[in-house]
């Protein structure tokens, strides 16, 4: 579930009882204050690892380098999806998802599905999302990938 960083105790609870946490900053300093903040959080009763950092916008202007946001967090940055706005306004426009288009985007969110679905490879996620009798899953063939 998607809950903003507001000092809130149902949004504490929230983050606390989730089974994974996935971190989503852009490149501002704003938001390497408010990751910091919910990186300081202990883990969960039900979070076996440190949150994912999804660093969503990387290369836009006037935002901050990868590497000053690691320096900053003093950790590896784990998924980074970069500023593409003219593949996203497309997208829309045409009502085509953007994953359907290889590129950075699209291989963005297969990263972030294998490591918050803890998926190994893409044989893996082919068995996993298909349906019975139709010889896929509907989410395989949206991001481009067929057995044909």
């Amino acid at each position: 579930m998607d809950v903003p960083f507001l000092p809130m105790a149902c949004n504490r609870e929230l983050i606390e009882f989730a089974h994974h946490r996935v971190i989503v900053m852009d490149p501002s300093l704003a938001s390497v204050r408010d990751t910091i903040r919910l990186l300081a959080l202990p883990n969960g009763p039900w979070q076996p690892q440190s949150p994912t950092v999804v660093l969503n916008r990387l290369g836009r202007p006037g935002g901050l380098s990868r590497k000053q946001i690691e320096e900053a967090l003093e950790l590896k940055i784990h998924i980074t999806i970069p500023d593409i706005p003219k593949q996203l306004n497309e997208s829309a426009s045409f009502g085509e998802p953007a994953v359907t288009n290889k590129g950075p985007f699209r291989q963005a969110v297969l990263d972030l599905a294998r490591e918050i679905g803890f998926v190994g490879n893409r044989d893996e996620i082919e068995g996993s999302l298909a349906l019975p009798g139709r010889g896929g899953g509907g989410l395989f063939k949206m991001l481009g990938f067929s057995k044909g």
